[in-house]
């Protein structure tokens, strides 16, 4: 029997499960955001990829 490596790249997930497990997540990443340790990381994201800094938005784009 062969080993399927890419199994999970095959699983199809309900957008409303994926949008509720995403809302979960919310409070969480702002939470440690929102501490000096995550203020740290994401300054050092920043300094990591120069096309997020500055005034430059993220625009969300939701999937049709």
């Amino acid at each position: 029997m062969e080993y399927e490596r890419n199994i999970y790249q095959k699983i199809e997930i309900e957008k409303e499960l994926f949008d509720l497990y995403a809302k979960s997540l919310v409070p969480e990443i702002r939470s440690f955001y929102s501490t000096d340790k995550g203020k740290e990381y994401f300054e050092h994201w920043l300094g990591a990829h120069p096309e997020y800094n500055g005034e430059k938005k993220l625009e969300l784009v939701h999937p049709t």
